[in-house]
């Protein structure tokens, strides 16, 4: 099976049927999905992701914890990850995936999925 290294590579935190999820899309041949049961209600929300990393070398993988608000919703475990970068000529968006889509959900991919409300912050802890 040929793989294109780049397609379908990368994470994403959105939210499908009112319930907040993270994804982890390797190589789109593992895709890692950590989701909340219930709906979350619409308005302001502090999202966090925290990404438990195996370590000792490239390409590991690691627990993953949904938070909104603080409270923990969902975790679980993305099996690998990429060991370099995901690609030069993909996009790092903030409210819509304009290029290749990470998430196979009906109407996700291109400004069809544009977040129309306010993102305030991103931030990375280390």
């Amino acid at each position: 099976m040929l793989v294109d290294p780049v397609r379908g590579s990368g994470w994403d935190v959105y939210a499908q049927d009112g319930k907040p999820a993270f994804i982890y899309n390797w190589l789109d041949m593992e895709k890692h999905t950590v989701a909340a049961d219930d709906e979350h209600p619409p308005g302001e929300a502090a999202v966090e992701v925290r990404f438990d990393y195996d370590g000792d070398g490239a390409g590991k993988g690691g627990d993953v914890t949904l938070y909104v608000d603080g409270k923990q919703l969902a975790g679980g475990r993305a099996g690998k990850t990429r060991p370099n970068i995901f690609s030069a000529d993909e996009t790092a968006d903030g409210g819509l995936d304009s290029q290749t889509p990470v998430v196979d959900i009906p109407g996700y991919g291109g400004s069809a999925n544009r977040f129309t409300g306010k993102i305030d912050k991103v931030v990375e802890l280390a």
